[in-house]
C-alpha cells in the first residue's frame, strides 16, 4: 500500500507573500459586508454578516478558476440512526434546486470538472472551469442557492439508496477497505470516529426524509460554511457576486449541536479478524494518537515517514527487503479530534498471516527499543519538505485541499503544521512513539481469506490560538506567466528542435509557478519479430531502473530526487519506454543529469528483483475473484486476439504469474541493453528553458546511446471478432461488474471520429449527465458509477478502435443494468439525439480541453500527439470547428453506423448465486 501521512492532507499547499496586518486586496472597504480577518502567504481571509467564512487566493499564472464551499458536517456529526446521512446528502445536493434543476448538466454544459467528498468532519463540494466572468458567476450563485434551497425531496432520496448501496458494494470488494473499518470500529468504543462515512446499510436505507431535511437545514448555513474561491478571477467582481449570493442569505437562528463525546483512554489490546471469500492475507494496527494541528501530531507524521518510506523505511527493510510481506505502509491521522496512527502489510502468495502481524508490531512497539535517529529524522524531514515544495506549486488542489486543515479546526495549520515540522528533534518523535505505541493502546486486524495495564492517555483536543496568533507564513512561490491555452497559443507558442539520431524536440518556453518545468522522453524500440515472446520485459526493466544504479543504491537515488526537489516517472509498455522528469530552474541540469544516469547505468539488482516479483504476486492473488479484474482480463483477451508470442498477447492471471516467477535480471539486462537507445527519440519540455541549449545538453547526454535493435513500429490493425455474451462467476462479492465492448475500424483523422466523439459523449461521456447515467443511477438507482466511452488510433495507418459501455452494480442489479443500457443505446438509434444535447455536449468537449490544457502536464501530452504523429494543437483546433460545424444529423447517423447492440461483446462479473437467488 502507498504511504499516505499528513504530509499530502494538512501540509499541502502554502502560497505567496506573507501575512499582513491590513486587507491587501481592499476588498473591506467596499461596502458589501466583508470584513477582513487575516492573510497568510496569499490567503486572504473574510467574513460575512451571516457568518460565512470567505477566503481569497487570486493567481492568474493557470488560467483555471476553482471554486469549492466546505461545510464543518461529516459522519462525526451524524446521531444514532443517521450514519451515512452526511455522505448521502452529499449525492442528493446535485439533484438541483428550483433554479438550478438540473446541476450536472450544467457543469457537463460548461466543461466543468466537478465533484463533492464527504469524510468524518466534512463534507465539500467544487468545480474548476474557464476563468470567464459568467462561469464564476454561475459557479457562485449555483453553490449559494443549493446551500439553503436544495430539494433533498422524497423521490430523489428513493432513487439515490441503491445508487449508494452500490457504493457501499464496491467498498466491500476491497478487503484493505473493509479491514480498515473494522478497527476503526473497534479501535473507537464511543466517538463516531469509529463510523464508516458511507454509514450503516439500514440507516441509509430506512433513513427518515424528515430527519435528512433537518440535518441539512442544521448543519448547510453560512455560519458552518467556508466558501475558497482560488486561480485566474478578479476579487472585486467576485466579491460583488459573493455578496448579493450568499450574503443574502440570512443568518442561521439554530445554536449548532456541542460535540461533547470524548473517547475513553483504551485499557488493553483488542484484535479484529475479518473471514472472507478472497485470495490475499492483510494485517492492520491502530494507536490512539492526539488530533491534527499539535506539535506531538506531527511528530507522529514524521514517524509514519521514518517507518514506511518505500526504500529507507523501517518496515521496508525489516519485512518487504527479507521477505516478509510483500507490502507495507503507515500514517498519522490529522483530524479535529484525536485519531489513529496505523499500520499496514501484505502478506506475501505463501506467507503467514501470524507472524506478519507479529513482525509488524516488532516495528511499531520495538522504536523505544531502537530509537529513532539523527539521520532518519533528516532524510524524513528532507522528504517530507520536499513533497511539501512540489506540492505548493499546484495551485489547482489548494482549495480541495483547504478543507482538510479546515476539518481539522482551522485553514492556517497548514502553516503552523511547517514550523512544527522544522522544529522537530528526535527526542520528540521518540516520545511520541513510546508514549502511544503501547500494547494496551493498540487495536490489531487480520484479514484471512477464508497483561498489565499500561495505558496511553490521549488529550482531547488542544488550543493553538496563541500559536496561530504569532504564526506569519514563510515561504514565497514565484509566480508563473499568464499562458492562454487555446489551440492557436499554444502552437504559436510551440518550438521545435532535432536532435541526433533522427529525433525531435517540442517544447514551449513559458514560466510556470514555482519556476517548474517539465521534460518528457520517450524512447521507441523493438519490432514484433525481436519483442517476441519478451512479455512484460519493458514494464519490468523500467520499473527497476530507480532501484539501483552503478552510482547509487535505493536509497541514495531516492534521497538524490529529494534533495534536487525533483521527480522521475518511468514507464514502459509496447515499444515505448518514457522517462518523465519534474523539477525547477535552480535543480534542472543536475536532475537531467541524474535522469540520463538512471536511464543509462542501471544495474538491475536481483534482490531488488525479487522484491518485485513478490508485491507482483500478491497484486495476482489480491485481483483473483475480483469482478473488474476479471471482467477486465477477458475483455482484453477477446479484443486482442494476438498469438500467445506476440507482445501485445492479453496474459490472464495464471500466465501473468508463471510470467513474473520467471522473469530474471540476465533477461532485463539483455532486453535493456539491446533494444533501448536515443536514436529517433521524442522529448517534449515546458517551462522556463532555452529550446536550443536544452536539445544540445540532452545530445550531450544521450547522443551516442545507441540500440542494437532497430525500431519497426508494429501496425496496430482492427481485428473484428464474434460478438458473444459471459458470465464470470465472484462468489461473495457485494459489488459486480458489467461492459460491452465494440471493436471497429477507427482512426482519428477519419471524418467519423468527430460526430462519433460527440456521439458517445450524449451517450456515455459528461460526467453525471448522459443517457446512460441519467437512466442507470438517476432514474433506476441500479449503479453508483455508469459510463460509455472509445478509442481511436492515433498513428496513419492504424485503424485500432473501440466502443465501450461499463457499469458496476450489486449482482442482483447487473441484469438489470446490462438490459437498461441496450435499451438506452437501441433509443438512440431509433430515436436519436436532441439539438439542446448536441449543443451541450460541442460545449462541453470544447471546454473540457480548455480547461485540461491549462496544466503544464498536459501540454506534454499535446506536443506528444504533434511529434509523434502529427497532431499538433492546430490539429486540435480544426477538430474543436469539426465539433462546432457538425449537425444532428451528422451524429446521429454516424452513430448509428457504428453501434449496434447485436454485435456486442459483453462480459459481466459477479455473485451468480446471489444474482440468481435475489433475480
Amino acid at each position: 500500500m502507498k504511504h499516505l501521512t499528513k504530509t499530502f492532507v494538512l501540509m499541502l499547499l502554502v502560497l505567496p507573500a506573507g501575512a499582513v496586518a491590513e486587507d491587501p486586496l481592499g476588498i473591506s472597504a467596499g461596502g458589501d459586508g466583508f470584513e477582513y480577518v487575516t492573510s497568510v502567504e496569499g490567503i486572504h481571509e473574510y467574513s460575512l454578516p451571516n457568518g460565512l467564512q470567505v477566503l481569497l487566493f487570486p493567481d492568474n499564472a493557470q488560467a483555471r478558476v476553482t471554486v469549492n464551499v466546505t461545510y464543518r458536517v461529516g459522519s462525526m456529526h451524524e446521531n444514532y440512526g443517521e450514519t451515512g446521512m452526511a455522505h448521502l446528502l452529499e449525492h442528493l445536493l446535485f439533484k438541483g434546486t428550483p433554479d438550478n434543476p438540473d446541476i450536472p448538466k450544467s457543469f457537463n454544459e460548461r466543461g466543468m470538472g466537478f465533484n463533492g467528498t464527504t469524510w468524518l468532519d466534512r463534507t465539500n463540494y467544487f468545480e474548476s472551469f474557464e476563468p470567464t466572468d459568467d462561469n464564476l458567476e454561475w459557479a457562485l450563485r449555483m453553490e449559494a442557492d443549493r446551500m439553503v434551497n436544495s430539494f433533498i425531496a422524497y423521490e430523489d432520496l428513493q432513487s439515490e439508496f441503491s445508487v449508494v448501496r452500490n457504493e457501499m458494494e464496491r467498498g466491500e470488494n476491497s478487503p484493505g477497505r473493509m479491514l480498515d473499518q473494522r478497527v476503526r470500529a473497534a479501535a473507537f468504543e464511543w466517538h463516531n470516529y469509529g463510523n464508516s462515512t458511507i454509514g450503516a446499510r439500514s440507516d441509509v436505507e430506512g433513513v427518515d426524509i424528515g430527519r435528512l431535511q433537518a440535518f441539512y437545514r442544521t448543519y448547510y448555513q453560512p455560519d458552518n460554511a467556508t466558501l475558497i474561491v482560488a486561480g485566474d478571477f478578479d476579487p472585486r467582481e467576485a466579491t460583488a457576486i459573493i455578496a448579493d449570493s450568499f450574503g443574502t442569505i440570512p443568518a442561521a437562528e439554530r445554536e449548532l449541536p456541542r460535540i461533547y463525546t470524548v473517547e475513553p483512554v483504551q485499557d488493553g489490546e483488542r484484535l479484529v479478524t475479518l473471514r472472507r471469500v478472497g485470495k490475499q492475507s492483510l494485517v492492520m494496527a491502530a494507536y490512539h494518537i492526539p488530533a491534527g494541528a499539535t506539535k506531538e501530531n506531527t511528530a507522529l507524521d514524521a514517524v509514519s515517514r521514518i517507518l514506511a518510506d518505500s526504500s529507507r523505511g523501517r518496515l521496508y527493510r525489516k519485512m518487504i527487503e527479507p521477505g516478509i510481506a510483500a507490502g507495507a505502509g503507515a500514517r498519522a491521522d490529522a483530524f479535529a479530534f484525536p485519531g489513529l496512527f496505523t499500520l499496514n502489510a501484505t502478506v506475501p502468495v505463501d506467507g503467514d498471516t501470524q507472524e506478519v502481524l507479529d513482525a509488524l508490531l516488532d516495528v511499531s512497539e520495538g522504536v523505544p527499543a531502537e530509537p529513532i535517529t539523527e539521520e532518519e529524522l533528516e532524510w524524513a524531514r528532507l522528504a517530507m519538505v520536499s513533497s511539501y515544495d512540489k506540492a505548493i506549486k499546484n495551485v489547482g488542489s489548494l482549495a480541495r485541499i483547504l478543507s482538510e486543515s479546515i476539518a481539522a479546526g482551522d485553514w492556517r495549520y497548514l502553516f503552523l503544521y511547517k514550523d512544527q515540522l522544522d522544529a522537530l528533534s528526535v527526542e520528540d518523535l521518540n516520545a511520541a512513539a513510546a508514549k502511544h505505541f503501547k500494547r494496551s493502546n493498540r487495536t490489531a486486524g487480520m484479514f484471512i481469506p477464508t497483561e498489565s495495564p499500561d495505558r496511553a492517555a490521549v488529550a482531547s483536543r488542544s488550543d493553538q490560538s496563541e500559536e496561530l496568533a504569532s504564526l506569519a507564513g514563510r515561504q514565497s512561490v514565484s509566480a508563473g506567466e499568464e499562458f492562454v491555452p487555446s489551440p492557436d497559443n499554444i502552437a504559436a507558442r510551440t518550438v521545435r528542435q532535432e536532435l541526433a539520431g533522427g529525433g525531435s524536440l517540442w517544447a514551449i518556453e513559458k514560466k510556470s509557478r514555482g519556476d517548474r518545468i517539465i521534460v518528457s522522453l520517450n524512447l521507441f524500440f523493438g519490432s514484433e519479430q525481436s519483442l517476441a515472446g519478451k512479455h512484460g520485459l519493458a514494464g519490468y526493466a523500467a520499473g527497476q531502473l530507480q532501484r539501483g544504479t552503478t552510482r547509487y543504491t535505493r536509497d541514495e537515488l531516492a534521497t538524490e530526487w529529494d534533495r534536487l526537489k525533483s521527480d522521475l516517472n518511468l514507464r514502459g509498455g509496447g515499444q515505448r519506454i518514457n522517462a518523465s522528469l519534474q523539477t525547477d530552474e535552480a535543480n534542472f541540469e543536475e536532475a537531467l543529469a541524474l535522469m540520463a544516469h538512471v536511464l543509462r547505468e542501471p544495474v538491475f539488482d536481483p534482490d531488488q528483483l525479487e522484491e518485485a516479483k513478490r508485491s507482483a504476486l500478491a497484486s495476482i492473488a489480491g485481483a483473483r475473484g475480483q469482478p473488474q479484474s476479471v471482467v477486465s482480463i477477458s475483455l482484453s483477451k477477446a479484443l486482442s486476439p494476438y498469438p500467445p508470442d506476440h507482445f501485445r498477447y492479453a496474459m490472464d492471471l495464471d500466465e501473468q504469474e508463471e510470467m513474473i516467477r520467471n522473469m530474471n535480471r540476465d533477461a532485463l539486462a539483455e532486453f535493456w541493453n539491446s533494444h533501448i537507445g536515443y536514436r529517433g527519440a521524442i522529448a517534449l519540455a515546458v517551462g522556463n528553458f532555452d529550446t536550443a541549449a536544452l536539445a544540445g545538453r540532452l545530445d550531450e547526454l544521450f547522443g551516442d546511446w545507441e540500440a542494437a535493435v532497430d525500431y519497426l513500429p508494429a501496425p496496430n490493425r482492427h481485428h473484428p471478432v464474434q460478438a458473444r455474451e459471459e458470465w464470470l462467476d465472484t462468489p461473495d462479492k457485494a459489488n459486480g461488474f458489467m461492459v460491452a465492448a465494440l471493436p471497429v475500424p477507427l482512426n482519428v483523422r477519419d471524418a467519423d471520429y468527430a460526430p462519433l466523439v460527440i456521439g458517445t459523449r450524449i451517450f456515455g461521456g459528461g460526467g453525471l449527465s448522459n443517457r446512460l447515467i441519467n437512466r442507470l443511477r438517476q432514474k433506476e438507482g441500479w449503479s453508483y458509477g455508469a459510463g460509455g466511452g472509445m478509442n481511436a488510433s492515433e498513428r496513419s495507418g492504424d485503424d485500432s478502435g473501440a466502443l465501450f459501455i461499463q457499469a458496476i452494480a450489486a449482482p442482483e442489479n447487473l441484469s438489470k443494468v446490462r438490459g437498461g443500457a441496450l435499451e438506452e443505446l437501441q433509443r438512440v438509434i431509433d430515436d436519436g439525439f436532441t439539438p439542446e444535447e448536441l449543443q451541450d455536449a460541442v460545449d462541453g468537449a470544447i471546454s473540457g480541453d480548455l480547461n485540461s490544457w491549462s496544466s503544464d502536464a498536459a501540454l506534454t501530452g499535446i506536443l506528444s500527439s504533434g511529434a509523434e504523429h502529427g497532431l499538433d494543437a492546430l490539429w486540435y483546433g480544426a477538430l474543436h470547428e469539426q465539433y462546432r460545424a457538425l449537425t444532428l444529423d451528422d451524429v446521429n447517423e454516424t452513430f448509428r453506423k457504428y453501434y449496434a447492440a447485436d454485435d456486442f461483446l459483453i462480459f459481466i462479473g459477479g455473485d451468480k448465486a446471489r444474482a440468481e437467488d435475489t433475480g
